[in-house]
């Protein structure tokens, strides 16, 4: 089992090798969670970082990269991204009890066992969209990363600005996270009306993050999951994931692929820590080998989301606003499954 401690950077090189976490998996913690053999660096790196006070992954976590690059010679940039990735993917790793797992893709909440442990249960939050609950089986899944994948301005913002509104109307709190600039407080303002929710309730219920690379988008990551297990959010919405990392892929190959993946380890975490709808956004191009349209970010992104909508303009009409909501991954429902949709002045509204 490895201890939730880890997950907060904390420090932990004081706790004994087989003190019990109460934090969660309440399980020992035990030796080989925390030290740094094991992650990939080379032993006399990690003889360098004893030397400097640095005995454990959580502490490594605490540095900056370029410290660590700067005053270890024998780790590089590339061996210092690969490690600090490696270190978050296993302390990530989070236990869940058989019945939780059923629930989840069952998506309905467990009960309390004789003994009276409780699994936090699961939640189906509805998008206020008929047909695109009806493609999802009832809605967003709490604890779930959902990915919208789609071309240039085919509405995946439009979407992200309709779910933020029905959430923060009916559910609770949302975080917005920004990364291209096309966030707009008139737009939730007038879906907000036109679905007879009043704007003051919903506006401040959003909480707009403005990021502009993938580091800072990282910062805000940690941070949320930081206090993911106490604070009451219904939705965190990063619109988008690729913008920030596109670049970096394209020029550092080695170090963005670890971040992206430190990202989507952090996004999973915290939709399963949180219990809330996590809803992520990617742009889609055409497979030239096969002809049809594929998420972007490669490999190291396909595994993250636990579900996948595909959004296209409908091509059987000359409606600008009709598109075509396809649901092509899910780990509790069949793929395939595909409803019209139109982007009106509330948000999405069903066809019909």
């Amino acid at each position: 089992c490895v201890c939730v401690c880890v997950y907060e950077r904390e420090q932990l090189d004081n706790i004994p090798p087989r003190e019990w976490c109460s934090r969660r998996c309440q399980s020992p913690v035990r030796d080989h969670n925390m030290r740094l053999a094991g992650v990939g660096l080379p032993a006399e790196a990690v003889k360098t970082l004893r030397t400097k006070g640095i005995r454990s992954r959580a502490a490594y976590l605490l540095q900056q990269p370029d410290w660590i690059v700067a005053n270890i010679p024998t780790i590089s940039a590339e061996v210092e991204a690969a490690t600090r990735a490696r270190i978050v993917a296993d302390a990530t790793a989070i236990p869940e009890r058989c019945d939780e797992m059923l629930a989840r893709m069952l998506g309905a909440t467990p009960t309390n066992d004789a003994d009276g442990h409780s699994a936090v249960g699961f939640t189906v939050v509805t998008t206020g969209c008929t047909a695109v609950d009806r493609v999802l089986g009832g809605g967003l899944h709490t604890a779930e990363v959902t990915e919208l994948v789609g071309g240039s301005s085919v509405g995946k913002t439009q979407l992200c600005h309709h779910l933020a509104v029905v959430a923060a109307g009916h559910h609770g709190r949302v975080v917005y996270i920004d990364t291209n600039g096309s966030f707009s407080a008139a737009r939730v303002e007038e879906m907000a009306r036109a679905r007879g929710l009043s704007p003051d309730a919903v506006l401040p219920a959003i909480e707009y993050r403005s990021v502009t690379d993938a580091a800072g988008l990282l910062r805000e990551l940690h941070q949320l999951r930081a206090t993911a297990a106490t604070a009451a959010r219904a939705a965190i919405i990063v619109d988008s994931v690729a913008a920030v990392f596109t670049p970096v892929l394209g020029r550092q190959q080695i170090k963005g692929s670890a971040m992206l993946a430190e990202a989507g380890a952090v996004l999973q975490t915290i939709a399963a820590v949180g219990r809330c709808v996590v809803l992520t956004t990617n742009y889609g191009y055409i497979d030239k080998e096969r002809g049809a349209e594929k998420p972007g970010l490669g490999p190291a992104w396909a595994s993250v989301p636990h579900c996948r909508l595909q959004l296209n303009r409908d091509a059987s009409t000359c409606v600008s606003g009709r598109r075509i909501v396809t649901l092509t991954k899910s780990n509790r429902l069949p793929t395939g499954a595909s409803a019209p949709v139109c982007i009106a002045a509330g948000g999405l509204v069903d066809v019909g």
